[in-house]
């Protein structure tokens, strides 16, 4: 998200932004009456931006060469976090805008003028705000607009919801005609839908964010998860689950999904999966199963679990696609990533002790990690006994079942 200006705190409220110097356009005049074909375009062309922000700028330049606009921009801003969830422009110089927060906010008559007006969808023009007249009067042409050759505003707030407020914007020189009733009645035809854009946008923005946060989170669990379809084709996997599946080491993504390495096994596993797909969507009612699969290295067998999946509930988190089934993989093999930053903040340990606790989490016995740490077997038998006092645990065995379901298992992504 970008950060919010201190001039666009001071206006965010009014649905004029900072000016900025003006990059002249070809030199506007009055615009002709837009037809129907241009309007839905621009309706098009809004609603294009809407689920791909980056096409903002698109809908804005075509928006100004139909208003005869210079700088033309819109801004979401929420208001509580202070920070902009979207701002887009043309025509503009981003680097006026310190120079407007440390010497101009304060003499901007737009802004101090067009407060009274400013209600949602209601457009805005310079002489709606104040005559040219007054305008030119005040210290603010003189002394702000002659540094952006800007004089003509056309303005609206598109939203202003809960936290939110967006608003559209666009400014001519001195030189170019004022804004004009064509201009006005235009933007009032596609305030509503750039109102429901900004809606869309802003939903979508909190999907995406959820979508980030979920996916996180499934990478930080230290086993392997596989989503697959009704089909059993696979659809997701987390981290630990594309190492596992990196090694083609007992199992493998082919060309209809998951395969394990020897046939028998890859029967059973894959009639699991077809099964646990087919109540995950409603047309069955196996309840999946478990099994080991066989490793060509001849390593410990992986660990595998299927379970239904409800695949109306997790379309979200798979971008609209649905999960039929998981599929859980353990590597008896993957030593457990204890995060010895995690142990001190939650039971109390010392860089030590937790150094300590995260190779016992590996299975590694005391006289083991008195030599990994290069300690002798009393030292780290102290340094045990601290730990097991701090954990509020009286076994070794005890203290290891703690810390393998604490959340400083979770491996760190």
């Amino acid at each position: 998200m970008l950060s919010i200006s201190t001039c666009a705190r001071i206006q965010m409220l009014l649905a004029i932004p900072y000016p900025v110097t003006i990059q002249e356009r070809s030199p506007p005049g009055r615009s002709s009456m837009c037809g129907e074909g241009t309007l839905l375009d621009l309706i098009g062309l809004i609603y294009d931006a809407a689920a791909n922000p980056d096409l903002w700028s698109v809908f804005l330049e075509r928006f100004a060469d139909v208003v005869s606009g210079a700088c033309t921009q819109i801004i979401l801003i929420n208001v509580f976090s202070q920070k902009c969830n979207l701002a887009a422009s043309v025509c503009s110089d981003p680097s006026f805008e310190k120079q407007y927060n440390d010497h101009y906010a304060e003499l901007d008559y737009w802004g101090i003028q067009g407060k009274p007006l400013c209600q949602t969808r209601n457009v805005l023009t310079s002489h709606t705000i104040c005559p040219d007249e007054d305008l030119a009067k005040s210290a603010f042409p003189n002394d702000v607009l002659r540094h952006t050759n800007a004089f003509h505003i056309l303005a609206t707030i598109v939203l202003r919801e809960d936290s939110l407020v967006g608003f559209l914007t666009s400014l001519r020189p001195k030189s170019a005609p004022a804004f004009g009733e064509s201009e006005t009645s235009l933007l009032k035809t596609l305030t509503p839908h750039l109102h429901r854009a900004l809606q869309l946008h802003g939903k979508i923005s909190r999907v995406q964010a959820d979508l980030a946060a979920q996916t996180d989170v499934f990478n930080h669990l230290p086993f392997g998860v596989i989503m697959v379809n009704e089909k059993a084709e696979v659809l997701q996997t987390n981290t630990s689950a594309e190492a596992l599946i990196h090694q083609q080491d007992g199992l493998r993504i082919g060309p209809k999904g998951l395969y394990a390495a020897r046939p028998q096994e890859n029967i059973v596993l894959r009639q699991f999966i077809r099964n646990a797909a087919m109540t995950g969507v409603r047309r069955g009612r196996h309840p999946g199963g478990t099994l080991s699969l066989s490793r060509p290295s001849h390593r410990r067998p992986l660990a595998v679990m299927v379970v239904p999946l409800s695949s109306r509930g997790n379309a979200n988190f798979l971008g609209g696609l649905r999960a039929a089934a998981a599929i859980f993989v353990n590597d008896p093999e993957t030593e457990p990533e204890g995060n010895e930053e995690a142990l001190g903040r939650l039971y109390g340990l010392t860089p030590a002790e937790a150094r300590l606790a995260t190779i016992l989490m590996q299975g590694k016995s005391l006289q083991e990690a008195a030599e990994k740490l290069e300690l002798s077997f009393h030292t780290v038998r102290n340094q045990l006994k601290m730990i097991l006092e701090k954990t509020g645990t009286h076994r070794q065995g005890e203290l290891l079942r703690l810390l393998l379901t604490s959340p400083a298992s979770l491996r760190t992504v």
